[in-house]
């Protein structure tokens, strides 16, 4: 072990125990809801494919960052928002296009 590193001893009941663990639970409810709105997702490529629909819909995808962007009243920049976004729905579109 480097002797110059600083280790932190996670102590229950400690700030950082007790910060950690509702990072967790956060994390728990992210988990759910982005699984929640990729089968959302899955349901709208399932529409778009019987009617012939493109997967790609640029006007939706903007108009989502755009109103998402517009509620942010941070600690997250406008920019860490828009990638962690356009990722999820990178994702949705891929998950459309996989569910032939």
């Amino acid at each position: 072990m480097d002797n110059n590193k600083e280790v932190e001893i996670e102590v229950r009941g400690s700030p950082i125990y007790e910060f950690r663990n509702r990072i967790d639970e956060i994390d728990t409810k992210i988990l759910y809801l982005i699984n929640a709105r990729l089968e959302l997702a899955l349901e709208i490529g399932r529409h778009k494919k019987e009617n012939d629909a493109p997967i790609v819909d640029r006007t939706r995808e903007n108009s989502i960052i755009e109103r998402l962007l517009a509620l942010n009243r941070g600690p997250i920049d406008k920019g860490q928002l828009q990638k962690i976004f356009l990722q999820i729905i990178a994702v949705s579109r891929e998950i459309q296009a996989q569910d032939v």
